[in-house]
This record gives C-alpha cells, structure tokens and sequence, in this order.
C-alpha cells in the first residue's frame, strides 16, 4: 500500500515533466484512491478497537468541504475509460 501511495505521489509530481496532464491527473487520482484505502482500513481498524471496548469514542465535528470532489474523482475517470461521458 505505502509503494503505490509512493509512486502515485512521485507520478503526480511529474518532477521531470514527461507526463501529460491527462496522465498527472489519473497519478493523483491512485493516490487519492490509495489514501482513501488506507484511511478506510485504518477506521475498521478503529472501530473493531471500539467494539472491544479498549478505545473510547470523542464526537467531533467534521468538516464536508470539498467532500463530492474528492468521492467523485475516482468514479469520474472510470466512465471516459470506457467511452462514456459522466455528467
């Protein structure tokens, strides 16, 4: 996990600046997709801690901006892969 979030990161820096910006784009959007991954596993991890009972839950607030961006990137570039455009 930790090597494609490395080499999605190096990708999308595109430090010698061979990529197109089409490229750069689907770079961001496995590592994007690779944090999620790993953000997801780690809160299962969280609350299997919570459900056992040795680790206590804080409410707090959560901020949404920016939330249908970062959950459509993914989905947005799986539809022009296959010809269809996603509106």
């Amino acid at each position: 996990m930790n090597s494609i979030l490395v080499l999605g990161q190096q990708l999308s820096d595109n430090p010698g600046g061979n990529l197109t910006p089409k490229q750069v784009e689907f770079a961001r959007t496995i590592h994007g997709a690779g944090t999620d991954l790993l953000n997801l596993i780690s809160d299962i991890l969280d609350l299997s801690k919570i459900e056992s009972g040795t680790v206590s839950v804080d409410a707090e607030e959560v901020a949404f901006a920016g939330l249908v961006e970062t959950i459509g990137r993914p989905s947005a570039t799986r539809p022009r892969t296959g010809g269809l455009v996603s509106t």
